[in-house]
């Protein structure tokens, strides 16, 4: 390169003199008013400490155990106890725990399709993080103590020629610690959906499979299952819709030796002269301890008996409880009319707890309790007195749950006065008792907003006639549940301002490392 040694000394000299105005401008104040040097500095980094909640969030699953104590989830990530006998809340787990009996796991998602028995014993799918382990999840029974495995992701699920356990849900647990679960296998798990049952301490059966035969269908497969029920007896209630064959839908009932279908689509519906539509869901069907499903359909080509309630245990075909036209028996009169499509309860007695708006009736609108042997028996019915109002009068059912002895606990839209939906218990052989009003006052502050939480399993009751529920509470604007029992009225379970007990974490999960 060509280099000038005149030239070279003057840019060298030049170059020096602009460093030093450079540095000289750089220590001199700056004239008034002149904008000051930018500055950098870390607004947050990952070492920072987050300001993080330390009250519950919205429940999202209420448990109510035969002693009166109430399981709860806020989100999907805790898992809670409340005692009935000094109002404490439990900690049991919670994201980022270490997952008990998984060394080095940590917990994720918990206590996922939660259902209690009498007991105080809970079925449960929850998922955990382990090194080196492909998403771990499986279904739980907590006993009070431990987390015991029924069935885990990876296992293989018999009947289905060596398919593994990929995910599950849908438990329902029996009083005797059995479960009944829905799972979907791998490695093909397109249309690999089934329905199993199992224990902590036996092996897991097959109750049906997706493309298997569906009994009485004329050669039909199974293409989808929503389970209805599990019984001690090992008995597990379904429907399923149908491919080929001779019908689209069924109902069943099964265990691992066998399946029994109830009644399927297009048959015909006894008591009418039609056949079932069985256009189903979840909210259509209850199913008992003694083997036997309730359900609602509608008729084709009825005339005016164009839907109604059957029971039926697949030994036999299903027999009418009520159709439209069928008289009330009862002191309202009438006959039922339009039978609703709500089936609440059905109980070992053989109770069938329905809604229906009658004809010819003093009321047209009721909830009933009614057998196949026995007359119907009214837990409530339009513009009768509401109990613990003003001038509140009972309008519409609006949810509702039967236990073994009968009883009722059912919330109904009110009118007439200042409460507009209240939760009551009922039997059809006394008047109804008031739990609990909307706008009244709530135990620990705020009134009851019952209005908005009401929905398919808002209320839990146990047998001795307790029942725990959801509520917003209005004034603080919070969530909650509530216990009430027939002796001691209202408790707070929990709302959403209440502290965390002292050793819960505020959790925002992250990936193991």
């Amino acid at each position: 390169m060509f280099s000038h040694p005149y030239l070279t000394r003057k840019l060298s000299a030049l170059f020096a003199l602009c460093s030093l105005l450079a540095l000289l401008l750089s220590a001199a104040p700056p004239p008034s008013g002149a904008a000051k040097k930018p500055s950098t500095r870390a607004l947050v980094t990952d070492r920072d400490k987050l300001t993080l909640s330390e009250q519950f969030t919205p429940p999202t699953q209420i448990g109510l155990t035969g002693a009166g104590d109430v399981f709860f989830t806020p989100g999907a990530a805790a898992f809670f106890r409340w005692d009935a006998d000094d109002g404490a809340h439990a900690r049991i787990l919670q994201e980022n725990d270490p997952y008990p009996g998984f060394p080095g796991a940590e917990a994720q998602a918990i206590a996922q399709n939660m259902r209690v028995n009498e007991a105080g014993h809970v079925s449960m799918v929850n998922s955990f993080a382990a090194e080196g382990a492909r998403n771990p999840r499986g279904v739980f029974i907590y006993d009070g103590a431990n987390f015991l495995k029924v069935a885990l992701r990876g296992e293989v699920a018999p009947g289905t020629g060596g398919q593994l356990f990929a995910n599950f849900f849908s438990t329902f647990i029996s009083e005797n610690d059995r479960v009944a679960f829905q799972a979907f296998t791998e490695p093909n798990i397109i249309g690999s959906l089934g329905i199993f049952t199992g224990s902590t301490s036996g092996p897991i059966e097959k109750i049906a499979l997706v493309g298997e035969t569906a009994p009485g269908t004329g050669g039909g497969t199974y293409a989808t299952f929503t389970i209805v029920g599990f019984n001690d007896a090992g008995q597990v209630a379904f429907f399923s819709n149908i491919l080929g064959g001779t019908t689209r839908r069924a109902v069943f009932v099964g265990t691992p030796t066998g399946v029994l279908k109830v009644a399927a689509a297009g048959e015909p519906a006894p008591g009418t002269t039609g056949t079932f539509n069985l256009q189903l869901n979840v909210n259509n069907l209850a199913f008992n301890g003694n083997g036997g499903v309730a359900f609602f359909s509608g008729v084709i080509a009825g005339g005016p008996n164009n839907r109604g309630i059957w029971v039926g245990d697949g030994t036999a075909p299903a027999s009418k409880l009520v159709v439209p036209t069928d008289p009330t028996g009862t002191p309202l009169g009438g006959t039922f009319g339009f039978v609703g499509t709500r089936v609440y309860g059905f109980n070992d007695a053989g109770q069938v707890l329905f809604q229906s708006n009658p004809n010819g009736a003093t009321s047209t609108h009721a909830l009933f309790l009614k057998s196949l042997s026995g007359t119907a028996q009214v837990v409530f019915s339009r513009g009768q007195v509401a109990p613990g109002g003003t001038t509140e009068t009972f309008d519409t059912a609006l949810e509702a749950t039967l236990n073994q002895n009968g009883k009722a606990a059912f919330a109904a839209a009110l009118q007439g006065g200042a409460s507009p939906v209240g939760w009551f218990l009922g039997s059809g052989v006394a008047a109804p008792v008031e739990i609990a009003l909307e706008r009244e006052p709530a135990p620990g502050g705020g009134a009851f907003g019952i209005a908005a939480e009401i929905f398919p399993g808002t209320a839990q009751l146990n047998e001795n006639d307790e029942v725990a529920f959801f509520a917003e509470i209005l004034g603080p604007n919070d969530t909650g549940v509530f216990r009430w029992t027939p002796t001691g009225g209202v408790a707070r379970v929990m709302s959403t301002s209440d502290q965390l007990p002292p050793d819960a974490n505020t959790v925002i999960f992250t990936f193991m490392p």
